[in-house]
């Protein structure tokens, strides 16, 4: 496989990026860097929570299917119940779209990787957008029609 798949999940790497969009699991990119656990401090992360961007290690890494996961079991929820949705370049326009969503009724919720503060040298933009999925065509349909996606 090439360095731009992971080697995880298979899905395309955003190059550059120290861990995979669709599974958390870190990227070959700058192997060099090192990244800790947010909870372990001590340990260094094999991963983050794709809901919430939380770097995690092998002890602590919550691991259904190929996916990654913080300890917190409402993640796994969210995963299962809502939908990514939107990655957006910084909080301020995740918490401006989400405002707009729930205006028009759409259950809206986001996370960022820079909530974490062993994340802050990670030039990575990953903030997360999530609506739950019975909203999601019409969420989409929305960020449409406002120019926000393609």
């Amino acid at each position: 496989m090439s360095s731009d798949v992971c080697s995880n999940c298979a899905d395309l790497l955003i190059p550059q990026w120290h861990f995979c969009n669709s599974c958390g699991m870190r990227t070959p990119y700058d192997e060099s860097f090192s990244i800790y656990c947010e909870t372990h401090e001590n340990c260094k992360a094999i991963g983050i929570c794709i809901v919430c961007s939380k770097p995690v290690c092998s002890l602590c890494s919550v691991d259904v299917g190929e996916k990654k996961f913080c300890s917190d079991p409402t993640h796994q929820i969210i995963f299962k119940d809502w939908q990514l949705l939107f990655r957006a370049d910084s909080e301020f326009e995740a918490d401006a779209i989400t405002c707009n969503l729930s205006q028009c009724g759409i259950q809206a919720n986001y996370f960022s990787l820079h909530e974490y503060p062993v994340c802050s040298e990670l030039q990575e933009n990953r903030t997360l957008l999530f609506v739950v999925k019975s909203e999601f065509e019409r969420a989409e349909k929305l960020l449409k029609e406002i120019h926000l996606i393609d």
